[in-house]
């Protein structure tokens, strides 16, 4: 495995979002993925979030998820929370691109289920069974956003216009039947002793969260796109290599030609938000997961 692919954190229960470097993506990419989240969610669910996150002091401001969004990269170096550090990314066995991009085909790196979609499904699932854990709703999300300007390109030139027909299939699962042989299990949450014997690289996928589906597209474009050439050395290599210039219209320029980058945490801002809502809607609100259009 060449890198470590982690999916963004959505506020401080779980995170969602389709595979990015751990290292590259960032704060940053956290926060413009959690406010692009808060502009989609019903408006039932995030003062559920808020108390959720602020039980007995709650924030003298509205509460924003971006301010919440880098809490389990915050507190991942302590003692006490060491154990959830392979939460934060997956790696497939194999995966060496641009020359191999192997994505749970031939098994997963590291202790079997201890990993960021395992984490993902086994959260979301402890939520729903009920366990603790320019239009206003634009303007309400962007209040104090350091990246403003670029989160309005994201949502008004991609998410409203370019990728508008594509963003409820962004969402949205295959049956459980061709997925998920978890879809009614008990596996317990984010807990340092889950470990698991499925082989089903689709194992944790079902209806309503599938973050294996989401991730394998971006496992082909580290092949395609994110690896260039110039970094295909040997895996197990010890020769120094030099760095390649990679600010060129070959390399760069196409990845943002192509929006790389925006698509990607549009994506996470669109499946956080539908997780979201449907996990904390109220009984009135449609069932599952959902979107609450502010644009169109």
């Amino acid at each position: 495995m060449r890198i470590r692919s982690s999916i963004t954190t959505c506020f401080a229960l779980f995170c969602i979002n389709g595979t990015q470097n751990a290292y590259a993506w960032g704060a940053a990419g956290h926060e413009i993925t959690a406010t692009i989240a808060q502009m989609y969610l019903h408006p039932s669910v995030l003062p559920q979030i808020c108390a959720l996150v602020y039980p007995y002091t709650p924030p003298k401001e509205p509460c924003h998820l971006s301010t919440i969004a880098t809490w389990a990269d915050r507190i991942r170096g302590l003692p006490q929370y060491r154990w959830a550090a392979p939460f934060h990314y997956v790696g497939g066995i194999n995966d060496w691109p641009p020359s191999s991009c192997v994505f749970g085909d031939d098994g997963w790196e590291g202790k079997d289920g201890v990993n960021v979609l395992g984490g993902i499904w086994n959260t979301t699932k402890w939520l729903k069974d009920g366990n603790p854990g320019a239009s206003e709703a634009v303007e309400d999300a962007l209040k104090g956003a350091i990246y403003d300007p670029y989160i309005r390109s994201i949502v008004w030139e991609g998410l409203s216009q370019a990728w508008k027909d594509q963003v409820d299939e962004w969402y949205t699962c295959p049956s459980t039947s061709l997925t998920s042989s978890f879809a009614n299990s008990d596996q317990v949450p984010l807990d340092r002793n889950t470990m698991t014997t499925e082989t089903n690289v689709r194992r944790w996928d079902d209806d309503f969260v599938c973050p294996y589906h989401w991730a394998k597209p971006n496992s082909r474009l580290n092949c395609a796109i994110t690896f260039p050439k110039e970094l295909d050395w040997p895996a197990n290599s010890t020769d120094p290599h030099p760095a390649p210039e990679l600010d060129t219209s070959v390399y760069a320029g196409k990845i943002r030609k192509l929006r790389v980058m925006e698509r990607l945490l549009a994506q996470g801002g669109i499946r956080t938000a539908a997780i979201l809502n449907g996990l904390f809607a109220t009984d009135d609100a449609q069932g599952g997961a959902f979107l609450s259009h502010p644009l169109f």
